[in-house]
């Protein structure tokens, strides 16, 4: 017989079951710590009462001269210096072949283009002002060039040979994102 959701019976009761938990009740919160198990904690020792804690941010008229100084002036304490520049790691290039012969996939550890944009050039004149474009260009035999992501898909002419293309094109992507 089925269901109000067109599902045999058993297959609702089941999922039901199932979504809601089965009717069990949920866990009971975990309960605090007690104090041997924080005995491993670090807490600061308690001063007896009347100890001068000596926070330093205070003046009540009398000196603080007991044998050693402290800047009680408005001065900043200096700033860190600048963590140093990461190093980018060494440009990694993987030319895959794609279903089509004529094109080629040359994926990087670098971003070509940002977000989910895209460039797509069938001619040098359409990459012009992209300088990566542009370079891709000067490889003899490129006829096409995509870039997204972390990757730029080349398309060769019919003329062009893969053992002379995909070097010249590893060639301009290393230059490209060395500079």
């Amino acid at each position: 017989m089925p269901s109000f959701i067109g599902l045999p019976i058993r297959v609702a009761r089941k999922l039901v079951h199932l979504v809601t938990g089965g009717g069990q009740k949920p866990p009971p919160p975990p309960r605090p710590a007690d104090r041997w198990e924080l005995r491993s904690l670090k807490r600061p020792d308690p001063q007896p009462d009347g100890a001068d804690v000596h926070a330093h941010a205070h003046d009540h008229g009398h000196s603080h001269d007991h044998g050693h100084a402290h800047d009680h002036g408005d001065s900043q304490a200096p700033e860190p210096a600048p963590a140093p520049e990461p190093t980018p790691e060494p440009l990694d290039i993987v030319a895959t072949d794609t279903p089509n012969p004529m094109a080629r996939k040359f994926s990087m550890n670098r971003v070509v283009v940002s977000g989910k944009e895209s460039k797509s050039y069938q001619a040098p004149e359409e990459a012009s002002g992209d300088p990566l474009g542009e370079a891709l260009f000067t490889v003899e035999g490129v006829a096409s060039v995509f870039a997204t992501g972390s990757f730029v898909t080349v398309i060769k002419s019919e003329a062009a040979q893969w053992e002379a293309v995909s070097p010249a094109v590893e060639v301009v992507l290393k230059k490209h994102f060395a500079g």
